[in-house]
């Protein structure tokens, strides 16, 4: 005190000892008062999970739990570009928040995406990367599925089959027209001209 020089520390802070804390000096300059607010912050490392695939895209979902101040979440590439997500979930027990936040991305440029928390009362930003396997998106314009492409090459099999089937058909027709303009009639000695098939044979 001396030097004019009055600190207190605080140590073992947890959430409740947030509030506003007031020193007061009854003997310097004839009494002064100083006010400080004390915000303890608490939050996780979010987790980051893809939750769903669909034909639509990619679901991402972003889950922090039991962080104080409640803190905002947002869904973004590793570019910095921000996404639209869905309505966050959120619930609070004993003074701590969880809270969900779901995406939904479709085809891009890149397989890198993050889930960052910000806790704009203590200046603080944390975040969780999460890469999502090689393009696991279906671009309808330049890309087949497996699943189209099975069921061309059932088709094409079966139209194969068909085609097959019609030319043996139509060649086994023309074989016999031919064998009948062979047959000799009765006081004939003479072979008759074998019938000519219009048919065209492969």
């Amino acid at each position: 005190m001396r030097f004019g020089n009055a600190s207190i520390m605080i140590i073992n802070t947890t959430t409740i000892d947030t509030g506003d804390y007031t020193c007061y000096f009854p003997e310097l300059n004839g009494g002064l008062t100083f006010n400080i607010t004390l915000v303890v912050g608490s939050v996780p490392k979010p987790i980051v999970t893809m939750s769903k695939v669909t034909d639509s895209g990619v679901q991402l979902k972003c889950e922090v739990q039991g962080a104080f101040p409640k803190p905002e979440l947002r869904w973004q590439n590793c570019d910095g570009n921000i996404f639209d997500a869905e309505e966050a979930e959120i619930s609070e027990r004993d003074g701590r928040y969880h809270i969900t936040l779901q995406t939904t991305v479709t085809s891009t440029t890149t397989t890198c995406f993050q889930c960052v928390v910000q806790q704009k009362d203590l200046n603080h930003e944390t975040g969780s990367t999460i890469t999502v396997p090689e393009k696991p998106f279906v671009d309808p314009c330049g890309k087949v599925t497996i699943e189209g492409l099975m069921t061309g090459i059932v088709v094409g099999a079966g139209l194969l089959v068909l085609v097959l089937v019609l030319l043996v058909f139509f060649k086994f027709i023309t074989v016999r027209r031919v064998r009948a303009g062979t047959q000799k009639t009765d006081g004939d000695n003479e072979t008759n001209e074998p019938l000519k098939s219009e048919h065209i044979t492969v």
